[in-house]
């Protein structure tokens, strides 16, 4: 069924009758108001009342918090791994078949960079946590 340039299917018609035991007109009507065919001043109405409510999203806190700078402490035990592990890198494999070059610690507690002919490698030590019991 075609009404006001909406096509509307006619089982859609039928199980609202049925359903709601209305009438077709009014199963038209509001098939209409569905899509927005028709205005339907109240609902307009109440469109118009809750944009002007506006809301707000979150909790507020009473206090401000301030921003607690955290002093890192050095790993005194990564770093003595990451020299012991660059150290051996330097002396061990000076000759074939490795020849390690370019070789930079990026970072005393985490990194290792070199390089091996055109290749490019970084060895990266991460301190895992105890598990928990």
């Amino acid at each position: 069924m075609v009404v006001k340039g909406v096509n509307i299917p006619n089982e859609w018609i039928d199980k609202q009758c049925e359903i709601l035991d209305i009438s077709i007109d009014e199963a038209v009507n509001m098939y209409l108001a569905d899509v927005g065919a028709v205005d339907n001043e109240e609902q307009n109405a109440l469109d118009e009342k809750a944009k002007k409510v506006k809301v707000k999203h979150g909790a507020e806190s009473v206090k401000e918090r301030k921003k607690v700078e955290r002093k890192r402490e050095p790993n005194e035990l990564k770093r003595e791994i990451i020299s012991i592990i660059a150290s051996t890198l330097e002396d061990c494999y000076e000759e074939e078949p490795l020849i390690v070059e370019n070789l930079k610690i990026s970072n005393v507690e985490k990194y290792i960079d070199f390089s091996v002919g055109d290749r490019t490698f970084t060895i990266n030590l991460v301190e895992h946590r105890k598990p928990k019991k």
